[in-house]
């Protein structure tokens, strides 16, 4: 991921207004991770936000709303993102999108696993129904890439992007290399 920053370091990009909406902290897992990671990183130099129904994280970078369906779009109204990522499938609703699509807001779905091997089929159901009216899906695995492509899902409306590393948290100097060596 370092070398894709240190790239693109040198372009100008236009400041974004960005929404997650996810599970998110006090739960603490893969996706509420990456969200984390996306939102403190993101908010260095763009206006981000995360919607969740999760609340119990608060940040001086970056606003949280709670999630509910009547509220959320009130949040985006006010808001005025750019963009909108989710990062639950489930979280996404006709009146969310329908109101994007009204406002020229992108949306963009991440699917974390893969759904199609290991999900209900209710689940399975509304992914295919939810994953129509979004403008890209990501997923992070190519496993769950290769199952929505199985089931439906337009290859061009795909991008794999697989979850970035913070190396910098497993710097040498954290590390006793003598003790970590005799303990293994």
């Amino acid at each position: 991921m370092t070398d894709i920053i240190k790239r693109f370091a040198n372009l100008t990009f236009k400041k974004m207004k960005i929404i997650f909406i996810s599970r998110f902290f006090p739960y603490i897992g893969g996706r509420e991770s990456v969200v984390l990671s996306l939102a403190d990183y993101l908010s260095r130099d763009h206006d981000v936000a995360v919607i969740t129904p999760d609340i119990g994280r608060k940040s001086s970078q970056y606003q949280v709303f709670p999630y509910s369906p009547d509220t959320v779009v009130s949040v985006i109204n006010d808001f005025k993102p750019d963009i909108i990522n989710f990062h639950a499938f489930y979280l996404i609703n006709d009146l969310i999108i329908d109101y994007c699509r009204e406002k020229d807001i992108k949306t963009v779905l991440t699917l974390h696993g893969d759904l199609f091997n290991f999900g209900s089929e209710k689940d399975k159901e509304f992914f295919k129904s939810a994953s129509k009216k979004i403008d890209r899906i990501v997923a992070v695995c190519q496993q769950g890439m290769d199952a929505m492509e199985e089931n439906g899902t337009k290859k061009d409306k795909l991008d794999l992007i697989y979850n970035g590393v913070n190396v910098e948290i497993f710097k040498d100097y954290l590390l006793n290399k003598k003790a970590l060596r005799s303990a293994l």
